[in-house]
């Protein structure tokens, strides 16, 4: 039986300093590391920051009254073996998943009435497990700003095992006082040759972009489809009117929303960064290091950013919340004021 849990805690006072000392990154309160979780994802707004772990949402508010300091609430799910992938996190709805199982919460209330759980098992008799891929470069499933749901799955072969081919659900979500799915809208995507190995799916907006290893393929909202790209490209991001993307060795750029791209630096880095666009800077990141990416003319640049403090391992996700920079990683989440995260010549 699925349990929920939610504490609320307050963050401890913190006296204001002198930004011009805050060169390294600082870590943040402790609520975002209760019982371990690791995590994940974040978003941001005005009012609130969160932050998504493997199994628990934590929700920070700005409090004048702390002197720049953060209340947290926590919302915990009682799941057990939670997949260690990236789920998506939005203003409406967040998701955690297990092998065969997979909840969706609203965002605003998740204690309501409880999750919804997809009856994967009645939409397709076959279903094995979810295809989730490595929380790298990308979420574990597609959700656009229209609700609608890209899901990857493998299928079960006579002998039992998972089948080579990932599969892919569509649905429509629809919020109430809780998160409910169409059922009349549950589909099976039909993609143009199958993606063999999945290695990303990139929301921008209302479009979706399924990466594999030989292919690219760019799922409007109207469920058509087009190849786009015989590369795996990499966290796709929108950036002032373009759409921006990492192959294993260069960086691209589209005008067209993603149906043609041009290489416009190469690279030799031993991974393949991400990318995200924080306060109007496209940012790479990697294990432990940061890049501003600037253009100028035909001329694109990597500058490196200032990384002390921060821990030698995966970067989950960055995010811009009341004028500092939070940095979830695989040992808890840091933070740094943009005006030295972005730190001039």
């Amino acid at each position: 039986m699925l349990m929920l849990s939610i504490a609320l805690m307050a963050l401890l006072s913190c006296k204001k300093e002198d930004r011009s000392e805050e060169v390294s990154w600082n870590r943040s309160s402790n609520s975002f590391l209760f019982f371990n979780s690791i995590p994940m994802n974040s978003l941001a707004d005005s009012n609130r920051l969160l932050v998504l772990g493997r199994d628990r949402l934590v929700s920070s508010t700005f409090n004048e009254t702390h002197s720049g300091g953060l209340d947290h609430w926590r919302f915990v799910v009682d799941v057990e073996r939670l997949l260690l992938v990236k789920m998506p996190l939005t203003k409406n709805v967040f998701t955690v998943a297990n092998r065969d199982t997979l909840r969706f919460y609203p965002t605003g209330n998740p204690i309501g009435n409880g999750p919804f759980v997809l009856p994967m098992k009645s939409i397709d008799s076959n279903f094995r497990e979810f295809d989730m891929p490595y929380f790298g470069h990308t979420e574990a499933i597609g959700l656009n700003n229209k609700l609608q749901c890209i899901i990857p799955y493998k299928t079960k072969e006579t002998n039992g095992l998972a089948s080579f081919e990932t599969h892919f659900l569509w649905v429509q979500l629809r919020q109430n006082s809780n998160m409910e799915i169409d059922m009349v809208s549950a589909a099976k995507l039909s993609l143009p040759d199958g993606i063999i190995r999945l290695k990303g799916i990139h929301t921008i907006n209302d479009a979706f972009y399924l990466s594999g290893t030989d292919k690219t393929v760019k799922v409007n909202p109207d469920k058509s489809t087009v190849v786009v790209s015989s590369a795996d490209l990499k966290k796709i991001v929108h950036y002032q009117g373009l759409l921006y993307a990492f192959t294993d060795n260069a960086l691209l750029r589209s005008s067209d929303d993603g149906i043609n791209w041009q290489v416009i630096k190469t690279m030799d880095f031993k991974e393949t960064p991400n990318l995200v666009v924080i306060n109007n800077a496209l940012i790479a990141y990697l294990d432990g290091a940061l890049y501003h990416v600037m253009e100028s003319g035909d001329n694109v640049t990597f500058k490196k950013l200032d990384n002390s403090g921060l821990p030698n391992e995966p970067i989950t996700s960055l995010v811009l919340f009341r004028h500092q920079v939070f940095a979830t990683t695989l040992s808890g989440v840091f933070n740094k004021h943009y005006a030295d995260f972005i730190s001039p010549d």
